[in-house]
């Protein structure tokens, strides 16, 4: 029996407080979307350290190491995750430990190395949409070699997933690879509108990230996933608040 993972969330808006958000609603939403055994991805992005924000709310920190946290009386995993900036775009990376975050604006390659420090889940992100490293990979394709996946379908970057899709048939063959297919909300609403199917993780300490990274990377066939936008204005959005961020961040130099 597979379970359902959606692992690209990151729960709430930037300029929203973390602090409002509920773990147990969190943790309702999750399982009644994902099912028993299903696994959540949270994703800190920029300043945002929305994990650890959850894990003090429930105040458990086990398995911090790995960056994964089981919930036996719900039955669902919590996965940490992070959504990296980096000078050529977006690199998503799981399974960081609950206390360490990795650096900003540094070169794909530097960020890639960084998390394989922590021997994370390296994942290339809406890849032909804002902020996509597509274009990047296609010109320096043995990159690749470094991931164990492309998100072939994001909920909030419609306009690229196409490109995605016919990028991952072209290099499949010669490199192996997982497609996936993750939701990217930014709030509980969006949790489980996209899902992959993995295969279950076991309550082990010591194999169950390197199990998740299999599943991951053996995931080939996304046909059978749950892909899906919530709203046809979620792309629009999604575009908005990058522009806004950016505009911010330019404020305060």
């Amino acid at each position: 029996m597979k379970i359902k993972a959606d692992l690209h969330n990151h729960l709430y808006n930037p300029l929203e407080d973390p602090f409002k958000l509920s773990f147990d609603k969190l943790i309702e939403i999750s399982r009644a979307r994902l099912g028993e055994e299903g696994i959540l991805g949270v994703i800190d992005y920029g300043d945002n350290k929305t994990f650890k924000t959850i894990m003090r709310l429930k105040d458990n920190e086990q398995w911090g190491e790995q960056g994964l946290v089981y919930f036996p009386e719900q039955k669902i995993w919590l996965l940490k995750g992070q959504e990296l900036e980096t000078i050529q775009g977006h690199l998503l990376v799981l399974g960081l430990p609950l206390n360490i975050n990795l650096k900003n604006k540094r070169t794909l390659e530097e960020s890639i190395k960084e998390a394989e420090d922590y021997s994370s889940i390296i994942i290339a992100p809406h890849s032909f949409f804002i902020d996509g490293i597509g274009i990047y990979l296609m010109r320096n394709i043995k990159l690749l070699e470094k991931f164990h996946a492309i998100e072939i379908h994001n909920g909030e970057a419609i306009w690229g997933n196409n490109n995605a899709q016919r990028f991952y048939n072209e290099i499949k063959k010669d490199y192996d690879l997982g497609a996936v297919s993750f939701s990217d909300g930014h709030s509980l609403f969006e949790i489980g509108l996209n899902y992959t199917w993995l295969e279950p993780l076991r309550f082990n300490k010591q194999i169950t990230k390197d199990a998740l990274k299999n599943s991951i990377k053996n995931h080939k066939d996304y046909f059978d996933d749950k892909q899906a936008t919530p709203f046809k204005l979620a792309t629009i959005n999604h575009a908005l608040r990058t522009v806004v961020l950016l505009a911010l961040e330019k404020f305060e130099k």
